[in-house]
């Protein structure tokens, strides 16, 4: 059984703090995050002490080594120059990629059958790419050992903060509920009864059987 423990987190002025189980672990990182939307980036990394490190918001379409890719047909140099940006973030921070459980990357776009699309990021996701193995090669290539890659829906992280967070509108609540993501493009995360749900056909079978005949 995993060992847990309590740590801190900090909250807006004003309001109590509160306390929340994590996982213990090595590591002195165990979740980094960079999330990537159609315009901007931004990354933040959770401490084995529970403490929050954040960056600045960058709009990395405004930048030459990302802008010099948007029309690529792979994904390759747009992984790497991704994973830079989370090499520099750590070693500002006194870290490398060593010190990571999880990286984690919210993404702007469906997946299906292990493919990434996305109309705001470069050409290669418009027809599809398994981003998560793509950027997982390129991670393994620049730093052997390195952390295990997840790539999850940006909708999905979004419910998934509402639902798990101490301040977060469904915590501790076995609700039904639809939570949308409103940025460069639009899309939904869906927690039923309190679970999050994994794709878009679970709220459709659980939540909404007549969905697919057009009762909807």
């Amino acid at each position: 059984m995993a060992m847990e423990r309590s740590i801190q987190t900090s909250c807006r002025a004003g309001e109590p703090s509160r306390r929340v189980a994590v996982p213990l672990t090595a590591v002195s990182l165990p979740v980094v995050c960079l999330s990537l939307g159609g315009t901007k980036l931004e990354l933040g990394a959770l401490t084995r002490e529970g403490d929050y490190l954040p960056s600045r918001e960058v709009h990395w379409r405004n930048l030459p080594r990302f802008r010099a890719l948007l029309d690529d047909r792979d994904a390759w140099r747009f992984s790497r120059a991704l994973l830079e940006r989370v090499e520099v973030f750590l070693q500002r921070r006194g870290y490398d990629f060593r010190d990571v459980g999880v990286l984690g990357l919210p993404f702007p776009g469906p997946v299906w059958r292990g493919r990434w699309y996305s109309n705001n990021l470069i050409a290669a996701f418009r027809d599809g790419l398994p981003f998560e193995e793509e950027i997982g090669r390129a991670l393994l290539a620049r730093h052997p050992g390195g952390p295990r890659v997840r790539v999850l829906s940006d909708a999905r992280c979004d419910a998934g903060g509402e639902l798990y967070h101490p301040r977060g509108r469904l915590q501790g609540s076995t609700a039904t509920a639809t939570v949308l993501n409103l940025a460069t493009g639009i899309a939904a995360g869906f927690v039923h009864r309190g679970r999050l749900l994994e794709e878009e056909q679970e709220y459709r079978t659980l939540v909404h059987p007549d969905y697919d005949t057009g009762a909807a």
